[in-house]
């Protein structure tokens, strides 16, 4: 490839926006605060549900229908030390950390279903306000993950093994290591 530039390195915490954009033009999403990721910028192994950092995003859902974009989509901001918002990317596809919409926002996927012919009911309100986890006890055991600032503090150890996806009652037999 002949085309490349560098980038600048940006130092801070990782926050995701988890959307799905119906046709319709309706929304469902909620933020996602990262916490671990393994090593050379592949998969996040904790993360918990979050607040929006600073984004209009009645702004940035009205502009992506605008354009014709529907689906679902991740996109990553990262807040520096002194609160700016640094862009990062946006991938218009399921993330890794999609069992966190059955506890944080289970009205993504009802968007999603509903987009592909399925007659759904609006599902109930999450049981609880939150925070809501996700983990990937082994991931995490794949190399030396990077922390985030939102980690700081936070029993890392005891919160993979308390919300591992694959530790969940429907996946246990499935996965078959616990």
């Amino acid at each position: 490839m002949q085309e490349w530039f560098a980038q600048t390195w940006v130092e801070g915490q990782s926050h995701y926006l988890c959307g799905y954009l119906a046709r319709d033009g309706q929304r469902a999403y909620f933020w996602q605060d990262n916490l671990l990721q393994q090593p050379g910028g592949k998969s996040m192994v904790l993360a918990r549900s979050g607040a929006n950092p600073g984004v209009d995003v009645d702004r940035l859902f009205v502009g992506l229908h605008a354009l014709g974009f529907h689906g679902p989509f991740m996109m990553e901001l990262i807040s520096d030390a002194h609160g700016a918002l640094h862009y990062i990317e946006i991938n218009p596809r399921f993330w890794g950390p999609l069992q966190l919409v059955l506890t944080a926002c289970p009205r993504l996927l009802i968007l999603f279903a509903r987009d592909h012919g399925a007659t759904l009911a609006e599902p109930p309100p999450p049981p609880t306000a939150g925070p809501h986890w996700y983990a990937w006890a082994q991931g995490a055991r794949q190399g030396d993950c990077r922390h985030y600032p939102g980690a700081q503090g936070l029993p890392a150890e005891k919160l993979l093994l308390q919300h591992d996806v694959y530790a969940a009652a429907d996946t246990q037999a499935l996965h078959a290591c616990f």
